[in-house]
């Protein structure tokens, strides 16, 4: 890593609490998900046109790429759509001066 300083041998490790300090594990979720990483980079590069044939191969960078901005857009839909509460109008009344026809 270029720019970081590199301790000493015979120098004392950072106290826990300081910077560059690994962050306290997180509390385990309720809900253990079996999506692997390479599933989920698979569904990414499925919504930028990858097709995941046997051929095919890993998708690159460029499929990647568009299928994260498929999924912002997706994410971005579902934000607005929650957001946007309808109102539905009340029905309507009949008219009591409507003439009949019979």
């Amino acid at each position: 890593m270029a720019g970081q300083p590199v301790p000493a041998a015979g120098t004392a490790a950072p106290e826990p609490g300081t910077a560059g300090a690994p962050a306290p594990p997180c509390p385990p979720h309720k809900v253990k998900s079996t999506l692997t990483l390479l599933h989920a980079n698979f569904l990414v590069a499925i919504l930028g046109g990858f097709w995941a044939r046997p051929a095919d191969g890993h998708p690159g960078p460029d499929l990647m790429s568009r299928g994260l901005l498929m999924l912002r857009a997706l994410v971005n839909w579902e934000r607005i759509k929650k957001k946007r509460v309808r109102k539905r109008r009340p029905p309507k009344k009949a008219a009591a001066n409507r003439v009949s026809l019979n």
